[in-house]
């Protein structure tokens, strides 16, 4: 997160007013998680200085944005439960004129994670990997349906260590493809769950040994996989009801690392001057 208040504080004000607009606009998705705990980050930037501190406070506020110079601000509150501490996570800016001049520009606003909403992101990234390998497989929904929504699949794991290693083309027939009505007596439809069983074990080995290795997992500044940006930005469009314009986008590596950072909840400082 720490990247995009980054970006966010360098952002020009009519971009700012429109994701102003974005977070309180009646579009926005609200079906995350109430807030528990968070973290209050206070950041004030003039144009001789940078201060980053952490402030932990309790608070009860989950989340709020303002932007402008003072005479125009919004906030936006989700309840959170009666008597629960949460700390809230806040990236200041302050903005004001003095004598025509610009003093100081700033953006205020303060943004809520909660735990609750970093353990459902992570949940959900862990079962849209598993509908990925599966879609690229070619299977058909009602499968994938099948191994997420009634077997409650919710990781790569999960569909490697549901048959054994030694017999697991007869066990994904057994246990997956006859157990679906798109899928059962259908050589094609096997061939592919047996091929998608293959691939998923091949990225966790690959993943097990350049852990043993002590290297890191995957490449922080790899480029996506196409299906994968697809589906992050066809995500981003439903949640949010806005698509950006390709001028505005990170590149691929910067949105790369953005996308495994949040899914790790390791974020990255990155100081960005003009």
């Amino acid at each position: 997160m720490g990247i995009i208040t980054q970006i966010l504080l360098s952002l020009p004000p009519h971009l700012v007013q429109i994701i102003r607009d974005v977070v309180n606009s009646p579009d926005v998705r609200r079906d995350i998680p109430p807030p528990t705990t968070c973290l209050r980050y206070n950041q004030r930037r003039d144009p001789d200085d940078n201060l980053h501190a952490w402030r932990p406070e309790p608070s009860t506020q989950a989340s709020s944005f303002s932007s402008g110079s003072g005479q125009a601000s919004q906030a936006a509150e989700a309840s959170a439960s009666p008597g629960a501490s949460s700390t809230v996570y806040t990236a200041r800016h302050e903005d004001s004129q003095v004598s025509g001049k610009a003093a100081d520009r700033s953006l205020s606003w303060n943004i809520a994670i909660t735990q609750d909403t970093c353990v459902h992101a992570m949940a959900k990234a862990q079962q849209d990997a598993l509908r990925r390998c599966l879609q690229d497989a070619r299977l058909p929904d009602s499968f994938i349906q099948y191994c997420v929504g009634d077997l409650k699949m919710a990781s790569l794991e999960d569909f490697v260590n549901i048959v054994t290693i030694k017999d697991y083309e007869q066990e994904l027939k057994t246990v997956l493809t006859d157990n679906c009505a798109d899928t059962k007596d259908q050589p094609l439809q096997l061939s592919r769950a047996r091929a998608a069983w293959r691939a998923v074990r091949t990225i966790l080995l690959r993943q097990e040994h350049r852990r043993q290795q002590g290297e890191p997992v995957e490449e922080l500044d790899v480029a996506l996989e196409p299906s994968t940006q697809e589906t992050l930005l066809q995500q981003f469009k439903a949640s949010y009801n806005l698509s950006i314009d390709v001028h505005y986008m990170p590149g691929d590596t910067l949105l790369g690392r953005l996308f495994r950072e949040c899914q790790r909840m390791a974020p990255t400082v990155i100081s960005i001057s003009k």
